[in-house]
């Protein structure tokens, strides 16, 4: 993201196929996802796949309702 390889409002695999995909337990991949939440690099809303916002927490825009960055 950093790279710009994502663009704002893309939106990313569910946690599950990132990790099947990537050899990696489920744990680890919501956890980035979390992290990167945090930073307010992704939105996350149950029961939709991680929104990618392209800005920094400081900057972040108001969460649409039901959507969170957890921290």
């Amino acid at each position: 993201m950093l790279r710009r390889v994502c663009q704002a409002g893309s939106q990313l695999p569910s946690s599950s196929s990132l990790a099947n995909e990537l050899h990696v337990s489920r744990t680890t991949v919501t956890a980035a996802y979390e992290k990167l939440a945090a930073e307010g690099v992704l939105e996350l809303c149950q029961g939709a796949r991680p929104q990618v916002t392209g800005v920094a927490a400081a900057t972040a825009p108001a969460r649409h309702q039901g959507c969170r960055s957890r921290v």
